[in-house]
């Protein structure tokens, strides 16, 4: 049995801009927008929206639909998510549901299918599709955050360029984009078929959504169909900026309690664990973590454990609640395979902890760095090892809130949540 280190529970701080009137912003936001006062009464406009827990998602597609409405137009909710959802039209309009996006909450109706229409194909004979209810509508509007993306880095990320190639381009649309990836790289080919979608004007506008490292809402910008691309660049960076990040480098064992498709595209978001998935390989950049423990997947991920092959340990409890079909739905589409490898399980967590702290440093366990998070969106209350305790000193964005301390475990070997 492994020596287990003492840990200390630690708050960090990042910046924190935050929108103090949500609806006022918006509204003013959207009123900047011509394509929508130029609009004809009658007119029907699609609401894309993707599979993503952002913060007060469900409020700010209420307020566009209401907008809409009251300039007398139709709006509709569309799910802009890939081949999320098991690839269905029914698992679609689940995550919405457990958004809070439902008819009942935002007013209009949505209209989920996987059916698609072919827009054409760009100058590298790449298909380009497009969700069938958005391309029978008057105009789409996108609602999507701008961050990082998980798989790769560039001036483009995870945001409404991507939303227009993946997200409504359906599960057929989406594995197109990703093949097409494999020879042009994902930046290329999501600004070449963003690119192709907005030049037939089915977009009209986008909003583009900016979180702070406490994943609240810090920026609202709406954009018309014309600076979407230029602008987002803009916001990937800021994004960028605020996003939080681990405290520590290196890391002998991170245990993340919680991973999903509720929290990061990839269950856990490499932009803070510095592991990503490159075929068979996993890359290591910064920061380094040497061993990976996630304990549990998380309810509205419905069984989605896409990148639990980025963890090395993990535990039964998290892969008797895996559905299969849907993580290989999803790592097939994306062609990650290795996203849905598992890693070694263990029956409780103690045993989980004790393996992965002998795997990370074999001859001083009660020595390693380890770090404990709730998942990788939470990272303002942590518990750090006592081998951090000369550097917390040192530190002015950390503040120690209690003494060190054993792991908590319950009789049956489980973590206890502190």
């Amino acid at each position: 049995m492994a020596s287990l280190p003492r840990m200390i529970r630690i708050r960090q701080e990042f910046p924190r801009p935050t929108i103090p009137d949500l609806a006022s912003t918006m509204n003013g936001e959207l009123a900047r927008l011509r394509a929508l006062t130029a609009m004809k009464a009658g007119a029907r406009v699609a609401v894309a929206v993707g599979s993503r827990a952002i913060l007060d998602i469900d409020k700010v597609t209420k307020i566009v639909c209401g907008y809409l409405s009251d300039m007398g137009t139709r709006p509709f909710i569309v799910p802009a998510m890939g081949s999320h959802g098991n690839a269905t039209a029914h698992g679609q309009a689940q995550i919405l549901s457990s958004l809070g996006i439902t008819e009942r909450t935002m007013g209009v109706p949505i209209h989920s299918s996987i059916e698609t229409t072919q827009l054409g194909v760009t100058p590298e004979g790449i298909p380009v599709y497009i969700d069938k209810n958005a391309f029978e509508a008057d105009a789409v509007l996108l609602i999507n955050r701008i961050k990082p993306h998980t798989d790769f880095q560039g001036k483009i990320g995870s945001g409404l360029m991507k939303m227009m190639t993946i997200g409504l381009g359906k599960p057929r649309g989406a594995a197109e984009c990703h093949a097409a990836a494999t020879r042009y790289g994902h930046e290329h080919t999501i600004r070449t078929i963003a690119r192709f979608t907005l030049a037939t004007g089915h977009i009209c506008a986008g909003i583009g959504l900016v979180e702070n490292a406490y994943h609240e809402l810090a920026r609202v910008v709406c954009l018309p169909a014309g600076e979407i691309e230029d602008v987002e660049m803009t916001l990937l960076e800021e994004a960028r900026r605020l996003m939080p990040r681990l405290p520590f480098d290196p890391v002998d064992l991170l245990i993340i309690d919680e991973m999903g498709k509720n929290i990061s595209g990839t269950g856990i978001d490499p932009n803070i664990t510095g592991r990503c998935m490159n075929g068979a390989l996993i890359e290591q950049t910064k920061p380094v973590v040497r061993r990976i423990l996630v304990r549990d997947l998380t309810p509205e991920s419905l069984g989605n454990a896409v990148g639990i092959g980025l963890a090395d340990f993990t535990t039964k409890r998290l892969v008797d609640k895996i559905d299969f079909e849907a993580t290989y739905t999803n790592c097939l589409t994306a062609l990650a395979t290795a996203n849905a490898r598992l890693p070694i399980i263990f029956g409780t967590d103690r045993q989980a902890v004790e393996a992965a702290v002998t795997a990370a440093l074999p001859y001083q366990s009660v020595a390693a760095r380890v770090l404990r998070i709730k998942n990788t969106l939470v990272l303002d209350d942590l518990l750090v090892s006592e081998a951090f305790a000369t550097e917390l000193r040192e530190r002015h964005d950390l503040t120690i809130v209690g003494p060190p301390h054993a792991l908590p475990f319950d009789t049956a070997g489980n973590l206890i949540s502190t």
